[in-house]
């Protein structure tokens, strides 16, 4: 199994191959025209229609099957399932997603909506367009994060990969949404007074040290 710094510069690699190619890893902008929620949504008439959407989210799995790569990405609102045929697109986008695009990576797609044999909610990509360039992969989809300190630490990685813990977050920051706004229309004043700070203050405060075992610092 490959190192985390293995893994880190064959993506490295990758990057400088978009760039060769004349393709920007990281562009300024995106041409989003739905979330995949309202695309899921509104599956049945956007299909029926045969709408071209233009959809973006982050890769959470890839399967590539010869001439077929079928992949998922959310955005954070859901998930969906995309298909690319390597005869229905043009030029080396094919080729270029095959070799280059991995799971963490953020890409925008265009294409219709249409249900596969299995009755599978999916888009058929017409073209791609590479809007980050992950260089850390994905903790593991199934293991996770089962480090203690490590969840504690990156946080961003726990809540990316447990949907229980990021719903905590959401339900957690509307809930103090919820109370500072009965607080304001109830005439409070909201301030902020200081927890921990690299000066010492407060009457005959001394400052000292201390030592953290397990980390075996100061």
């Amino acid at each position: 199994m490959a190192s985390l710094k293995e893994l880190r510069t064959e993506r490295i690699k990758k990057l400088e191959a978009l760039k060769q190619l004349g393709i920007n890893p990281y562009p300024i902008e995106s041409n989003q025209g739905q979330t995949i929620a309202v695309a899921i949504g509104e599956f049945n008439s956007l299909a029926q229609a045969g709408k071209v959407l233009n959809l973006v989210g982050r890769i959470r799995a890839i399967r590539s099957q010869g001439a077929l790569i079928f992949f998922n990405f959310d955005d954070d609102t859901a998930t969906l399932q995309a298909l690319l045929k390597k005869d229905g697109m043009v030029g080396e986008d094919f080729e270029c997603f095959q070799n280059l695009v991995d799971i963490g990576d953020f890409v925008q797609v265009s294409g219709t909506l249409f249900l596969t044999k299995k009755n599978e909610k999916t888009i058929q990509v017409k073209s791609w367009k590479m809007l980050v360039k992950s260089l850390r992969p994905l903790p593991d989809q199934w293991g996770g994060l089962q480090d203690i300190e490590e969840r504690f630490r990156r946080r961003y990685l726990d809540s990316l990969m447990s949907p229980e813990i990021k719903a905590r977050f959401i339900f957690r920051s509307k809930l103090i949404t919820a109370i500072r706004t009965f607080l304001n229309k109830a005439g409070f004043l909201e301030v902020e007074t200081p927890i921990l700070q690299p000066q010492a203050g407060g009457a005959t405060a001394k400052p000292f040290k201390t030592h953290h075992d397990f980390l075996n610092s100061a």
